[in-house]
């Protein structure tokens, strides 16, 4: 099991430190999520 923390880039920088993953947008997250999956 293997933790993943998104956040949006517009999100604070103190959010965006601890994030593993800053997005632009939701798809983005989405994308990058699937890709992990290899779905």
């Amino acid at each position: 099991m293997v933790d993943i923390s998104y956040c949006m880039s517009h999100a604070p920088k103190a959010v965006k430190k601890v994030a593993i993953y800053v997005a632009d947008n939701f798809v983005d997250a989405v994308t990058h999520l699937e890709n992990l999956l290899d779905l």
